[in-house]
């Protein structure tokens, strides 16, 4: 079983920065009727979740963060549907290089790790959530192609009136409710005492227009198959994933939707993990719903014997959370 012992968080020196490498993205492919170039956009930072207020608490330790400026472009090609949820639709994307044969579109400057990667794209009453995903992508650091795919970063731009809704409502999920002028309820969402820098971002009032649509997406490694009851059956698949959500905690995030749509095969080029000191087969995704937490432990207090009372509450309230993060591994979408 996974321990509850806190670890530091992994120095980011090992992972490439591939969140810094670009700011502007071109999408092309033939779900699209012309290339669409996109900018980094801001993401959206949530509210603490604080265990001993039993709710959301704001800081001000998390603001929102625009990205790199003046960074690379990319250019990707975008494939097959991979998957759709309630947030968006996941795609296949190849990078476009210099000697892609047939391509008007601007080669990709500086060339990302990998050639084959994702884009998950908003629903267009979504995109509020997709930037409160790209700021756990951020929370992740040191862990991005580790535990989590690399990440590119989040774009976004205003589409055009001329320009038909996307993704296509044949890729979409259909949702018993889903109205278009309507956002999603994220779980920070109801009101608080004081501000935050949840407070600073213009995500914080944005709500969707069908006036004035908004195509914004993420760009990530691509994974492998999705986690599968043959797996589950298998007690060292299981152990290894209890590794992933003891490096998830170490991240001080929770992720709040595991499941195993949720879980999948990590890429070929995955970081061997610094604290199991092996490359972990499994990567966590789909971060929109998850809730960060700030708990002042580390391994000093933790086997410090002579606590305060203070240091010992934190002590408790940090087991706590491992724990519960661990129980999202015990839920009925792991019946499998």
């Amino acid at each position: 079983m996974a321990s509850s012992q806190v670890i530091s968080e992994p120095s980011p020196r090992k992972t490439v920065p591939t969140t810094f490498m670009f700011s502007t993205l071109t999408i092309t492919g033939s779900k699209l009727p012309n290339p669409i170039t996109l900018t980094r956009s801001e993401d959206f930072p949530p509210h603490k979740l604080d265990f001993d207020e039993d709710g959301y608490v704001p800081t001000m330790k998390w603001c929102p963060s625009q990205g790199p400026q003046g960074a690379g472009h990319l250019s990707l090609k975008m494939g097959k549907r991979i998957s759709g949820g309630g947030g968006g639709v996941a795609y296949e994307a190849e990078v476009l290089t210099s000697d892609a044969e047939g391509s008007s579109v601007t080669p990709s400057d500086p060339s990302p790790l990998e050639q084959k990667l994702c884009i998950k794209v908003a629903r267009a009453n979504r995109c509020r959530t997709l930037a409160r995903e790209a700021w756990m992508y951020r929370k992740l650091s040191g862990l991005r192609g580790i535990i989590a795919p690399h990440f590119y970063g989040f774009f976004a731009v205003d589409l055009p009136e001329t320009h038909r809704p996307f993704p296509p409502k044949d890729d979409l999920v259909r949702l018993e409710r889903d109205d278009p002028t309507v956002d999603e309820f994220l779980p920070d969402d109801d009101p608080v005492d004081g501000q935050g820098g949840r407070d600073r971002s213009k995500w914080c009032e944005w709500r969707p227009n069908t006036d004035a649509p908004i195509l914004a997406v993420l760009v990530m490694s691509r994974g492998g198959k999705t986690y599968s009851g043959r797996d589950h059956y298998d007690s060292s698949m299981r152990e290894e994933v209890r590794k992933v959500l003891d490096d998830l905690s170490r991240a001080s995030l929770l992720h709040g939707d595991l499941r195993p749509a949720n879980l999948v095969r990590a890429p070929a080029d995955t970081i061997p993990c610094d604290l199991h000191q092996c490359v972990h087969k499994w990567n966590v995704i789909d971060l929109a719903r998850s809730d960060a937490v700030d708990i002042p432990v580390d391994n000093a207090l933790y086997s410090k014997p002579d606590r305060t009372p203070e240091e010992e509450m934190n002590v408790r309230t940090w087991s706590f959370f491992v724990d519960l993060q661990q129980s999202g591994y015990k839920t009925e979408h792991f019946a499998l």
